[in-house]
């Protein structure tokens, strides 16, 4: 018997390989049945049309996906609160084109489109590790090293909460950085954030799109519905308040809110612009944003930036006094001048002068008591100097440490702890 099947070796073997083969393909007619598959067009000019599509697992309670990638843009940064489905949008395009290239017909409508990619790669969840000692953002980061390395043309990337668990200004610094150079190598991106400043890195810069996830604001529920080309809120407050947050934590919060307004405004209005062509458009928008700041107030705001104020130090630097509507020196060419308040267009902020233009152009600015170097074609001037401090104010108060400004002065005044002072008589 066994001489038998030895002489027959490869007949057995061919025959167990084409009855997987035929096997694999009834599962997956029988499971495309099961899902309502259907048939989808396929091209290789990185265009994804989705119509009604809908995640395997959810198939009837999720509420079908429209997605539009490949004119115009490649890769789409999506907003939402929690729970309001970006993670579930994430994971329904990745699976749905694996399923498409393994010849699986998918739960979509007709109208579909995919595109063939080589490579599909993700960062989605926190993993997190004891035995590697990961925190969240360190896994992630290992993952988005990978990507920036295998990145290409034929590549999708889909990232959630990119470079969150880590401090907001660097993590949204790393996030657009890491963006850039993705972009840079042609990858298709869908990635989600919470970063107020990636709205406007969308809006302003080529192959990059805003999308939202529906929210009905009046109940406070998610409709999970994508919105392609406007740039969503978190609802943090009102969420939690809905779950029953104490009434003067969701008070204090929304003072607090309130204050930092200003320092988000110019973000949240870059995101609803959608993408915006050529850089003459990106600087006269950012000329507009301005000046609609200064000539609105801020509802609620506690306290305007005041130089005789007991604590100036202790107020945050964007909070700038309102101006009269008739200003023009908001888009003014001239030196910028150390305590001049400037936006900054890269940022979608607004900052504070501390260092003169130096010979390459670049001009120190500090923003939220963090210190950067920008180009002058970066900034707009928002507020001169005059009209924010007197003439003979010390702008160390806004600039330096508490600590570094009690150093500065015990050196003036030679009463420096374990320094001492020698006089060498003079020689007659």
């Amino acid at each position: 018997m066994t001489g038998l099947l030895e002489a027959s070796a490869n007949d057995v073997q061919l025959n167990i390989e084409i009855t997987g083969t035929y096997d694999f393909i009834f599962s997956k007619a029988k499971y495309s049945r099961s899902i309502d598959g259907r048939s989808v067009e396929l091209n290789d000019r990185g265009r994804i049309q989705l119509r009604g599509a809908r995640h395997p697992l959810m198939l009837k309670t999720m509420v079908p996906l429209q997605l539009d990638m490949g004119t115009g843009y490649r890769s789409l940064i999506i907003t939402g609160p929690n729970t309001g489905g970006k993670t579930v949008a994430l994971k329904t395009l990745g699976l749905l084109t694996l399923m498409v290239q393994s010849g699986v017909l998918v739960p979509v409508d007709e109208g579909s489109m995919f595109c063939m990619f080589t490579k599909v790669l993700t960062a989605i969840g926190d993993g997190q590790s004891i035995e590697q000692s990961l925190s969240t953002f360190s896994a992630q980061i290992r993952r988005l090293i990978g990507m920036v390395d295998a990145a290409d043309h034929s590549t999708l990337l889909l990232i959630d909460e990119l470079a969150a668990g880590t401090d907001p200004g660097e993590g949204m610094s790393l996030s657009i950085a890491i963006l850039e150079e993705l972009n840079r190598k042609g990858a298709m991106m869908l990635v989600t954030t919470h970063f107020n400043e990636l709205k406007s890195f969308a809006a302003r810069t080529d192959g990059f799109q805003n999308a939202r996830m529906e929210f009905d604001v009046e109940t406070l529920e998610p409709l999970y519905r994508l919105t392609i080309g406007e740039a969503g809120q978190s609802y943090a407050i009102e969420i939690a308040k809905k779950l029953g947050m104490l009434p003067r934590i969701v008070s204090r919060s929304q003072e607090i809110l309130l204050d930092h307004k200003p320092l988000m405004r110019s973000a949240e209005e870059a995101g609803n612009q959608g993408t915006i062509d050529g850089n003459c458009g990106v600087e006269r928008r950012n000329a507009e944003r301005v000046q609609q700041t200064t000539n609105s107030k801020p509802l609620g705001l506690a306290s305007e930036l005041d130089p005789s104020s007991k604590y100036p130090q202790e107020i945050p630097a964007m909070i700038f006094k309102n101006r009269p509507k008739d200003s023009e020196t908001s888009i003014t060419v001239r030196k910028f001048e150390i305590g001049d308040a400037v936006y900054v267009s890269s940022y979608g902020r607004n900052g504070i002068v501390f260092e003169l233009e130096d010979s390459m152009g670049m001009v120190g600015v500090m923003i939220q008591k963090q210190k950067i170097r920008v180009n002058k074609k970066r900034l707009q001037l928002f507020i001169v100097k005059d009209e924010l401090y007197p003439e003979d104010y010390d702008f160390d108060i806004i600039f330096e440490t508490k600590e570094d400004r009690k150093k500065s002065k015990m050196m003036n005044r030679k009463h420096v702890e374990g320094l001492s002072i020698i006089h060498k008589p003079s020689e007659e």
